[in-house]
């Protein structure tokens, strides 16, 4: 499944996806893009959204450019419970010092994150 939301420059939360994502829960493959989504406060709601999903094996993640975002530490606790999960894509460009401070388990590799 791929939702792109690049260039959404209005979009200040993605609570509305929690709902729909949390029914998805034999999903193997997710592609989620909120590049350049300059408003974007939180994504919160993502913990809530994949915590059901036990089954995800591939996840990429774009938010770069997302400058308002503050934490993305409920992401960190969302991904360190995916068990099946082995391919890991996060793009968190433009923002470094926030990826170092909450992903401590992710190490670069190439410009892609990957789970150890």
């Amino acid at each position: 499944l791929t939702l792109n939301f690049a260039n959404c420059y209005k979009l200040i939360s993605i609570e509305s996806l929690e709902n729909a994502l949390q029914t998805l829960v034999k999903l193997t493959s997710l592609i989620l893009n909120f590049a350049n989504c300059y408003k974007l406060i939180s994504i919160e709601s993502l913990e809530n959204a994949l915590k059901e999903n036990d089954e995800l094996t591939a996840l990429t993640m774009n938010f770069a450019n997302c400058h308002q975002l503050t934490s993305i530490q409920s992401l960190e606790k969302s991904l360190q419970k995916k068990e099946k999960l082995t391919i890991l894509t996060l793009n968190f460009s433009g923002f470094f010092s926030l990826i170092w401070r909450h992903l401590a388990f992710v190490v670069v590799v190439n410009l892609r994150l990957l789970i150890l």
